[in-house]
């Protein structure tokens, strides 16, 4: 499908500005896909942590700050949601600064994680739901809840809802 045909102009001129950068920095690229190393990651990811992990790694060095801001603030909001339901399951604080203020972080940025913070993220890893469930409508619902929300469960500002549904479209692209 073309994506600038069907509307997708900016997004198409986002990923062609994404794959010059990867370029002008001497980023490896994949010869069988002919994308960037950090994005072929982020493809063969098989559950939702692992797969948003590696988008937010692969997306960091080209994002100015604030973009980071707002991506790892709406990956946060999801990821949280798009888990199983298991024993020891973290508080949504402590799962989203696990998410924002560890593993989120390229390596050389991270400070050794607190015992509470390594539980969360094995917690993540070990209930994460596969990628595939993107595609049952329960699932996607659940996440496009959480992005309607605020942390403190009262409803979002349209604007802010928007952004953040533009955020996890493009993730999920």
């Amino acid at each position: 499908m073309d994506l600038a045909a069907a509307g997708g102009r900016g997004l198409t001129e986002s990923f062609l500005s994404d794959l010059r950068q990867a370029a002008k920095k001497g980023e490896a690229f994949d010869v069988e896909t002919g994308l960037p190393t950090s994005m072929v990651k982020a493809k063969d990811a098989r559950t939702w942590f692992a797969f948003v992990i590696a988008y937010v790694h692969a997306w960091w060095p080209h994002a100015a700050a604030k973009s980071r801001e707002g991506m790892t603030d709406t990956l946060a909001t999801v990821t949280r949601v798009l888990v199983s339901d298991a024993p020891g399951r973290p508080s949504d604080e402590i799962i989203r600064r696990a998410l924002r203020e560890y593993a989120f972080l390229p390596e050389d940025r991270r400070r050794e994680p607190t015992p509470e913070i390594a539980r969360a993220v094995r917690w993540l890893e070990g209930t994460s739901l596969p990628l595939s469930a993107q595609e049952e409508t329960k699932h996607a619902r659940a996440a496009l809840k959480a992005l309607a929300l605020c942390l403190d469960g009262k409803p979002a500002a349209t604007s802010t809802y928007r952004r953040k549904r533009a955020v996890f479209h493009h993730a999920l692209e």
